[in-house]
């Protein structure tokens, strides 16, 4: 409880951190009215297909961890994380390890060590692609922000690699919990790396899914009157990928917006421009979340019921109905 406060309160603070540094751009919000139901639908579109991707990541890694899930029950699972986690920061994981439990049953430690391991691995490729896109883009890059972003990129992707790919005996030197999840998500590597070819997939469908989110911010800064070149976009889409890695924010709230803007800041926009960018995706992202899943839970619901009364009506072993 003390935990979900502090997030709440954190949620808080860098929500009014923003507003305080964006103060004299926030009559940019009277703007949104005039952004276009396209740009809108757009956003919510680009976010279904992300959980798609996550859904495919999920049925990849079970599969290669022995066990068989199809991918409507594995994308079902990736909506149901991103509705848990607009209340509850990092506990999206909890509901959808349950049900993979009960219903299908895979261990709840190998879906948490697939999770941590796909995490790490996806922090890895979000740093190496800003040190690359830093290295591409650094002379449009604000001077007085670029000695330091390509280390911190650089030190990111290696920080995440390692936290897989160490020996195993240096875990012994970390605090209890952290050793226990670094040494199950190692675990789980390794059964992975002996598969390249899942594993060149599971790169793969990550790589397309940072794809993917910039994009999005391509479309939200379109929606906000900025038309970015799409290099740009990605860069400024990385720097809102690595505040939403680090935030205990419930959705990454206040810490995504102040990547978005931090990456704005790096490539010259206008901070007003970015704020109203920033606010639209999150709006539609938090709509589109809330839609799906509650139709996900609905339906979920229903065939949980529907399976009860199923097996209450079925045929007892002596022939009589239960």
């Amino acid at each position: 409880m003390r935990r979900r406060l502090l997030s709440y309160g954190l949620a808080v603070v860098s929500l009014a951190v923003l507003a305080w540094i964006a103060r004299s751009h926030l009559g940019e919000l009277g703007r949104l009215s005039e952004v276009p139901a396209a740009g809108v639908a757009g956003l919510a579109a680009l976010f279904l297909v992300g959980r798609g991707l996550g859904g495919l990541l999920i049925r990849i890694g079970l599969s290669a961890l022995g066990h068989r899930v199809a991918l409507r029950t594995c994308v079902m699972l990736t909506i149901v994380q991103s509705y848990t986690n607009l209340a509850v920061p990092r506990t999206g994981l909890a509901p959808g390890a349950v049900y993979l439990r009960m219903r299908h049953g895979v261990p709840y430690a190998s879906y948490i060590s697939f999770a941590v391991a796909s995490l790490l691995i996806a922090t890895s490729l979000v740093g190496a692609t800003g040190s690359v896109l830093w290295w591409g883009l650094r002379d449009a890059i604000v001077p007085a922000l670029r000695p330091e972003l390509g280390a911190a990129f650089a030190a990111i992707s290696l920080l995440a690699a390692s936290g897989v790919l160490a020996p195993a005996r240096l875990y012994a030197l970390l605090p209890v919990r952290l050793r226990e999840t670094l040494s199950a998500a190692h675990d789980a590597w390794l059964r992975l790396a002996r598969q390249p070819l899942v594993l060149l997939r599971i790169v793969l469908v990550q790589l397309v899914t940072i794809f993917l989110r910039a994009v999005k911010v391509k479309v939200a800064f379109a929606a906000a009157g900025a038309e970015l070149p799409f290099g740009l976009a990605m860069l400024v889409s990385v720097c809102a990928d690595v505040a939403t890695l680090i935030s205990i924010t419930p959705a990454a709230l206040g810490f995504r917006e102040g990547g978005l803007l931090f990456g704005a800041a790096l490539v010259g926009i206008e901070p007003g421009t970015a704020l109203l960018a920033a606010v639209v995706e999150r709006i539609t992202t938090t709509a589109t979340t809330l839609v799906a899943g509650q139709l996900v839970l609905w339906r979920g619901l229903h065939d949980y019921w529907r399976g009860v009364d199923e097996e209450e009506a079925a045929p007892a072993p002596g022939g009589a109905p239960r």
